[in-house]
């Protein structure tokens, strides 16, 4: 019961700010490079969103994700996918944590349960739109 009040209670604390870069590398988050295709075929730095993930091993080995949208003026969903030696091992989005589809623009965080040993690797899947569009 622990783990996820400690979950629920890092939601709230990270759910709708800014997240300053300065301040999540002083807490041992490192920013994970997310890319883009373009409609050309070509992989670009994502224009959208930055991923800040910090690894822990207090209670197991789990990850604590940080998302922040670098867009302005809209409303977004995101769903993250964590795979261990490229096995799906965890997921989740914003709607299961935060209630409707869309919402306003602001960082969330999250964390996993434990997780097994192995390379780690991220998916972000992130859809936005205008707000008032």
């Amino acid at each position: 019961m622990k783990p996820l009040i400690l979950s629920l209670l890092l939601l709230a604390g990270c759910a709708g700010r800014t997240i300053d870069p300065d301040n999540l590398r002083g807490q041992g988050y490192v920013r994970i490079p997310m890319s883009s295709l373009t409609t050309s075929g070509e992989r670009k730095e994502n224009p959208n969103y930055e991923l800040w993930v910090r690894e822990g091993r207090e209670a197991g080995r789990g990850v604590d994700l940080c998302l922040a949208p670098k867009i302005q003026a809209a409303e977004y969903w995101w769903r993250i996918t964590v795979s261990i030696d490229e096995k799906e091992t965890w997921s989740n989005d914003s709607e299961t944590i935060f209630g409707p589809p869309f919402k306003s623009l602001g960082a969330d965080c999250i964390t996993s349960p434990p997780l097994p040993q192995g390379r780690i690797s991220y998916r972000v899947y992130f859809q936005y739109r205008a707000v008032g569009g």
